[in-house]
């Protein structure tokens, strides 16, 4: 039996994140096997992530291929 955690009399700040219909569904079927809500998976995901090992340099988004941006980024590319 899980135990949600108490919460704290700190206010939390809702952060919006957009994610791909796959990756929600995946997040949203994990949170209801494991009966928990799918913000504590993505907070567990996160601190996890974030107490993982320091990386090298600074993280930064891949290189896009000639001719072509990558993926995530939409609209245009400067603000003119």
């Amino acid at each position: 039996m899980q135990f949600k955690p108490v919460r704290s009399h700190v206010t939390a700040e809702v952060v919006p994140v957009r994610f791909p219909p796959e990756l929600k569904a995946a997040v949203e079927y994990r949170a209801e096997i494991a009966a928990t809500s799918v913000s504590d998976i993505i907070r567990s995901a996160l601190r996890a992530f974030l107490d993982g090992p320091e990386p090298d340099q600074p993280i930064a988004a891949p290189k896009p291929r000639s001719g072509s941006r990558p993926p995530y980024q939409r609209g245009p590319t400067h603000i003119g």
